[in-house]
This record gives C-alpha cells, sequence and structure tokens, in this order.
C-alpha cells in the first residue's frame, strides 16, 4: 500500500481547534502548508502548529509559530517560527 501524508493544523487557544488538509500522494512542501491554509502563521492565536503525518503514523515535518514580540510601527504581532523535516 502507498504511503499518503495529510497536514494537521492545530491551534494553541481557548478553541483547541483542529484541521485536516487533502490527503496527498507524495511528501507535502511549505508551499502546499500555504495552499491549503492560507499562510504560515500563528493568525489570531498564541501559537499554530502545522504538522505533516504519513499514513503509517509517522511526522514526517512541522512548523510551530508563535506570537514572540509587537511590532509597534507596523501595528502587528511578529512571528517566531520553528521548522523541521519537510517543512523546514
Amino acid at each position: 500500500m502507498k504511503t499518503t501524508y495529510t497536514i494537521i493544523l492545530t491551534n494553541c487557544s481557548y478553541s483547541d481547534d483542529i484541521r485536516y488538509s487533502e490527503v496527498f500522494d507524495r511528501v507535502p512542501t511549505r508551499q502546499d502548508v500555504e495552499d491549503e491554509f492560507v499562510t504560515i502563521s500563528s493568525g489570531d492565536h498564541p501559537s499554530r502548529t502545522y504538522t505533516v503525518i504519513s499514513s503509517d503514523g509517522g511526522e514526517v515535518g512541522g512548523i510551530t509559530c508563535t506570537e514572540s514580540e509587537y511590532d509597534e510601527e507596523n501595528d502587528k504581532w511578529v512571528d517566531e517560527e520553528y521548522s523541521w523535516g519537510c517543512l523546514n
């Protein structure tokens, strides 16, 4: 059986919201994350994690974005990003 992959978006917030991408027949890239979820950022949450899992049950990559500081000049939060594996 061929291995497939799914991107899981987890919001660390009041809602503990989890969303799933379409199923990929290849290892997803950062561009696939943006295509599925519009942007790679913490959004309106303290942090947000994008994780790629395989149908074999293993994690093959991920990105965690966390609000780190407020940019007063541009009136927005700036994210700190940690990425690994296929999303690095």
